[in-house]
């Protein structure tokens, strides 16, 4: 069995200690889309965990709570109605929580 480390994160290469949760794509739903994480925060969903991969890439990841996926299509296909205060309040925060790394 060949093991390529190109796609793994940097999380995962944390001592065990430090660790970071897995993904259960059962238990959570992510997205690389800093626009729709902010929405899903807008209308409520939790974000549980950001993990910042190696070079830029970034995953949010989300608890799998119903209507999570079709809220994310929603606002993908500019059909989600969100509050625009709300929403740039979720912006600075997914922001902040993403220098917090």
């Amino acid at each position: 069995m060949i093991l390529s480390t190109k796609h793994k994160s940097k999380s995962a290469l944390k001592p065990e200690h430090q660790a970071e949760p897995s993904i259960d794509h059962g238990r959570h739903f992510f997205t690389y889309d800093a626009g729709c994480a902010s929405a899903l925060m807008t209308v409520g969903y939790l974000l549980i965990y950001v993990d910042r991969e190696e070079g830029k890439r970034i995953r949010f990841v989300f608890t799998n709570e119903g209507g999570i996926a079709e809220t994310a299509v929603n606002y993908l296909s500019r059909q989600l109605t969100l509050d625009a205060c709300t929403f740039f309040t979720a912006i600075k925060a997914l922001e902040k929580r993403i220098a917090d790394g």
